[in-house]
């Protein structure tokens, strides 16, 4: 079993942001007990404008 995707994953895993968002979302819509645990860690600034406004 894997571990569930977190928010800060999303951003330091690099690769297809939207893949990684995607699932996610997945993830926390799944997760029924510690859905805190997923959005808990802020993401590393990465530089990219275009991150930001999304």
């Amino acid at each position: 079993m894997r571990r569930h995707m977190r928010i800060k994953d999303v951003v330091e895993l690099g690769g297809d942001v939207a893949l990684n968002l995607s699932q996610f979302l997945d993830d926390f819509r799944h997760e029924e007990r510690d859905r805190a645990s997923l959005i808990a860690n802020e993401p590393m600034l990465t530089g990219n404008d275009a991150l930001a406004r999304a």
